[in-house]
């Protein structure tokens, strides 16, 4: 199984679970939404994420565009769905890192950078060259390959993930995805090894570790809790602890399952 994220974009996008296939590298776009080329929508301090990412500085977000998830209640539809952003270059990229670093940001925040996760080693490596010494966290909706997570695993410091089904119906029904539950444990999973690799503790507040959201869906929490003590039980014990972000949106969910527009209103 191929562990590098270059061989998994190029020349079939295998990045994310969905495997499209897509020929990015030659200007295809994938289901995702995105090319070959960089697309960031927003940049900047964010003082809104869980307690221990924003801290009093606020967490250097980049929000990049595009998603391989089509979730009908998502908040941000604009970006994930609209493709609204700017094309940069990864040496752009690096210069955000060490902007926000300037700012005063706690950390450096990729929020939804699973599609372009190929140029993340790269620019990483470029911006702690420059001078980066604030942590990377990765900020995903859980649905990930295994072996990406591998092989971020020794640039990302804080996993940041949702959990957002145990039921598969309810995936494909809200989120245009059946698989959800099996490959969010199988990262979940991958995640905790990285850290215990690394030195780090699953559910604490070290230099590496993991956070979950269970973004349940309506009446499901309890599901989500019970499904995601596969990964096991050093996950579930600290994804469930306040300060590490458990945030349920039931609903938005039920919302969607209205026929709200998504987005128009953010209920947390």
């Amino acid at each position: 199984m191929p562990t590098s994220l270059t061989e998994l974009f190029s020349p079939a996008c295998h990045l994310c679970p969905r495997r499209c296939g897509a020929a990015r590298d030659e200007g295809a776009h994938g289901v995702c939404g995105a090319n070959d080329t960089l697309k960031v929508a927003r940049a900047a301090l964010h003082m809104w994420e869980e307690p221990p990412i924003s801290g009093e500085a606020g967490s250097g977000t980049i929000f990049f565009s595009g998603c391989s998830l089509k979730c009908i209640y998502c908040q941000n539809h604009e970006i994930s769905t609209g493709n609204f952003g700017l094309e940069i270059s990864p040496e752009r990229l690096v210069e955000i890192m060490l902007e926000l670093q300037d700012q005063g940001a706690n950390n450096i925040n990729l929020v939804t950078a699973t599609h372009y996760a190929h140029l993340l080693p790269a620019a990483i490596a470029a911006a702690r060259a420059r001078g980066l010494v604030i942590p990377i966290v990765y900020n995903t909706s859980g649905y990930e390959r295994a072996s990406a997570v591998a092989a971020l695993g020794d640039l990302v410091d804080v996993w940041l993930t949702d959990f957002k089904y145990a039921d598969a119906g309810l995936a494909q029904s809200l989120s245009h995805i059946k698989d959800y539950p099996r490959v969010a444990v199988s990262g979940l999973a991958q995640m905790a090894r990285e850290i215990e690799r690394r030195g780090g503790r699953v559910g604490g507040r070290g230099r590496a570790y993991e956070a979950w959201h269970d973004r349940a869906s309506p009446g499901a929490s309890g599901a989500c809790r019970r499904f995601v003590s596969r990964a096991g039980p050093g996950v579930a014990d600290g994804g469930r602890r306040a300060d590490l972000g458990y945030e349920p949106v039931h609903a938005q969910c039920a919302h969607a399952r209205a026929g709200r527009r998504p987005g128009t209103r953010r209920d947390a």
